[in-house]
């Protein structure tokens, strides 16, 4: 699915199931058991992300990426050479996985242009469009974000996507408030 919400410009935003945090108030918590959701091989994933129009990059969230950060670096090698932008959220801090001498992990994240880390925390507001919680962190890796991310404003405007399938089923993503989450929840219940 391409985005708007999950990072700066157009992206293709790629969910991976999983997740060992479990944050209260999680967002997607079904994506939090490693049961569920769709296998796909990295070469299969990657054309179909070569083949969506009119992206800047990609944007891994969950879920938590960095569990499956052997397959998501492969993935981004490939990307790269069709200069797409790579953003990952997680859970984890950059210096835990940075400290966890877990070899994928680290290339992961030097093959990121921006990290957001930091896990959730409903109890900590954020004023900031593209991260959950406050205590959460941007890192900018790639310097011509700098100017992209001035441009697009990391701001207090907490933008949203709601598509809706021709069944009725919807899908939301951004980081809405209260009031819209329990408007859906109860339309979804009529």
């Amino acid at each position: 699915m391409t985005s708007e919400v999950n990072g700066p410009g157009k992206r293709f935003t790629l969910w991976l199931q999983g997740c060992p945090f479990k944050c209260k108030g999680c967002f997607n918590p079904k994506l939090q058991t490693k049961k569920g959701g769709n296998k796909i091989s990295v070469n299969e994933i990657f054309k179909i992300i070569v083949n969506t129009k009119d992206i800047e990059g990609v944007s891994f969230t969950g879920g938590e990426p960095f569990i499956q950060a052997k397959s998501l670096y492969f993935l981004s090698k490939k990307l790269k050479k069709h200069s797409l932008s790579i953003l990952s959220y997680t859970g984890y801090t950059k210096e835990e996985i940075l400290n966890s001498k877990k070899k994928y992990k680290i290339l992961l994240l030097k093959s990121l242009d921006i990290l957001i880390d930091g896990q959730y925390n409903k109890n900590i507001k954020s004023n900031n469009s593209f991260i959950g919680s406050g205590n959460q962190k941007i890192h900018i890796f790639n310097p011509c974000f700098n100017k992209l991310i001035n441009k697009t404003n990391f701001n207090n405007n907490k933008n949203i996507e709601l598509v809706i399938n021709k069944n009725g089923d919807f899908l939301l993503t951004g980081f809405p408030d209260d009031n819209i989450l329990n408007t859906l929840k109860q339309i979804n219940k009529q």
